[in-house]
């Protein structure tokens, strides 16, 4: 469910020859960089974030707006970092046994445009997606309009796949919508016009928008927390956990770093004499710094 998703076909010969497998020294290195750098991610930022940004978002809020925006991106931070580390830690213990799994995230919200945050956002999931629902309605092969009804179908499908609630549907509906649009739009100026960086500031903030609704208990509570922001109020109460804003804002200027094409060339250079006792150090420390403080990784409830 939380992926990286694969057929059988796709890890059976590895599996059949597992007991005889001895993993490269380049192998384990980036193995465990990637178990400990997810690690991190979901100890250090994911949960960090978290425990300010998802209660409030699933009760009704009260406060300055500055405080308000904290929590919704907030909230589109720790699940990135939560779920992408979730996947990083799976593929490098399956990397430590011979499996070698598929990248599932992308710096996805680098997207310029939501079919392009689609092949960077649960890539196996969106392959899954594509070949079970998109390609059996369809596809692309019978025009533009029944093009844009398989898209928004496999969109509206794939949020009652997370939940069967109203806010998952409209989850994947504005996600659908927009996909639709920009199929039926292909190749326009308009769509396409604008600097990089513009397209990649509003999708992101459609993204982080279309999250409140994810997350959020219903409908109802995920339209409070997005009309709050509207409200005027004090800017003051944010300043209470000042690390908040500091780790939102870092991460965001660091997410276009390709961390998992990163720690493969890193796994070249590095001798596995300073990354083994290295890791083994910070997997401790993240150990210590959670047990107080155990939070399950967001889709464990999917």
């Amino acid at each position: 469910v939380a992926g990286p998703i694969l057929r059988f076909s796709q890890v059976s010969e590895r599996l059949r020859g597992i007991k005889t497998f001895s993993p490269s020294r380049e192998d384990q290195i980036s193995a465990v960089l990637l178990f400990t750098f997810g690690l991190s991610f979901k100890v250090l930022i994911a949960d960090t974030i978290g425990r300010y940004a998802s209660p409030q978002i699933a009760v009704p809020l009260s406060g300055d707006v500055l405080s308000r925006l904290f929590v919704i991106f907030g909230y589109s931070i720790q699940i990135y970092f939560d779920f992408s580390g979730y996947s990083d830690m799976a593929i490098g213990l399956a990397r430590l046994f011979g499996i070698k799994l598929p990248q599932n995230f992308y710096s996805p919200y680098k997207a310029m445009n939501i079919i392009e945050f689609w092949r960077r956002w649960h890539i196996t999931l969106s392959r899954f997606l594509r070949d079970y629902l998109y390609i059996p309605l369809g596809g692309s092969r019978h025009g533009t309009a029944r093009t844009g009804l398989a898209v928004l179908i496999t969109m509206l499908l794939g949020g009652l796949w997370h939940g069967a609630a109203w806010s998952f549907v409209v989850w994947g509906g504005l996600h659908g919508f927009l996909v639709v649009i920009e199929c039926v739009m292909t190749g326009s100026r308009f769509l396409w016009s604008g600097s990089i960086w513009l397209r990649r500031f509003l999708i992101f903030h459609f993204v982080t928008i279309a999250w409140a609704f994810f997350r959020a208990p219903s409908f109802e509570r995920a339209l409070d927390v997005l009309g709050g922001v509207l409200n005027p109020g004090d800017f003051a109460s944010v300043l209470n956990t000042p690390l908040i804003p500091v780790l939102i804002i870092g991460t965001i200027m660091l997410h276009p770093v390709d961390t998992f094409g990163s720690i493969n060339r890193i796994s070249e250079r590095l001798p596995g004499g300073i990354v083994f006792p290295l890791s083994i150090m910070l997997i401790l420390i993240h150990a210590a710094l959670s047990v107080d403080n155990p939070s399950a990784f967001i889709y464990f409830d999917f």
